[in-house]
């Protein structure tokens, strides 16, 4: 059996959390990693980054000595406000993913030109530019032709967007209508709070992560093309018999109030169809009740 080490990943200073998310994964992954900003500590299992979280693809670039070892296979990054559901652990974390000892992990993919809603990304998308003022990275990014077969490996494509997707509103004119924004880098979206590398391909993933963090390119739009860029094959939730879920709204988190603020009882009771919830909040949940990690982090 493989070894994977759990990276989570902070936004926030919020060092508070560290003990608690040890307590909650300890005794489901021996190796945990925590990536903190700005962090200070003296805990060796936490490693201090220095970006901005609308690029926090950077921390990985930045870490990448500090988390990388031959005895992993798998590298699972998660947010520090996602909540994995309790039967993965690094025993099982293969079987729920589908991974294979190549394959990598993200919840999906969003071909910006196929949106039918507006998505702020995708004016991000349009409007990114790699030729950044004092960072020369065009020329250590894949050229568009390779980036356009990485691309259809996956059955992906990155094509003009329309004025709506782009602007926001719907067209007032013929000629409105008609426009496309061409993309000056292909880019793919997705959500990244949660993604596992394989150790073949962390490497190059972390070099990409770098780059487009350089390149002041947000972070669900990064993660998903470094992946693409870097992965020989990549497991989505598509293919797997449950989902993540997002709880953005009120009636989203409403599926929270039978808990009782209760995070043993979440646990205890995590709904059997999701992969993940998030975010969950933990300094607003009762914390204590629930045991200890079995061992420290190592």
């Amino acid at each position: 059996m493989g070894s994977v080490v759990l990276v989570i990943i902070h936004n926030h200073p919020h060092y508070a959390n560290i003990a608690t998310l040890d307590r909650l994964y300890g005794s489901r992954f021996r190796h945990i990693r925590h990536l903190a900003p700005f962090y200070t500590g003296s805990a060796p299992h936490v490693v201090p980054v220095y970006e901005n979280s609308r690029c926090f693809q950077g921390y990985v670039c930045q870490a990448i000595s500090r988390i990388v070892d031959d005895a992993f296979d798998h590298y699972l990054f998660v947010a520090d406000d996602l909540l994995l559901r309790p039967d993965i652990s690094e025993d099982t974390y293969r079987e729920r993913l589908r991974l294979g000892p190549d394959a990598c992990f993200l919840p999906g993919f969003v071909e910006l030109h196929r949106l039918t809603e507006y998505w702020p990304r995708a004016t991000e998308a349009a409007r990114w530019n790699p030729s950044v003022p004092g960072a020369q990275i065009v020329g250590s990014l894949p050229d568009a032709s390779t980036v356009a077969a990485r691309f259809a490996r996956f059955g992906l494509t990155a094509e003009p967007l329309t004025y709506f997707q782009v602007m926001n509103r719907q067209p007032a004119t013929d000629a409105e209508r008609r426009v496309r924004y061409a993309m000056r880098y292909p880019l793919v979206g997705g959500y990244s709070d949660i993604f596992a590398v394989s150790r073949q391909c962390i490497q190059p993933f972390a070099h990409l992560c770098g780059l487009f963090a350089v390149g002041r390119l947000f972070v669900e739009l990064a993660i998903p093309t470094a992946l693409v860029l870097a992965a020989d094959r990549i497991v989505t939730e598509q293919s797997l018999p449950y989902q993540g879920r997002a709880l953005w709204t009120a009636e989203d988190r409403a599926i929270l109030d039978c808990y009782g603020g209760s995070l043993r009882r979440l646990l205890d009771e995590f709904p059997d169809q999701h992969l993940y919830l998030h975010p969950i909040k933990l300094s607003q949940w009762d914390t204590e009740p629930w045991g200890t990690a079995s061992s420290s982090p190592r």
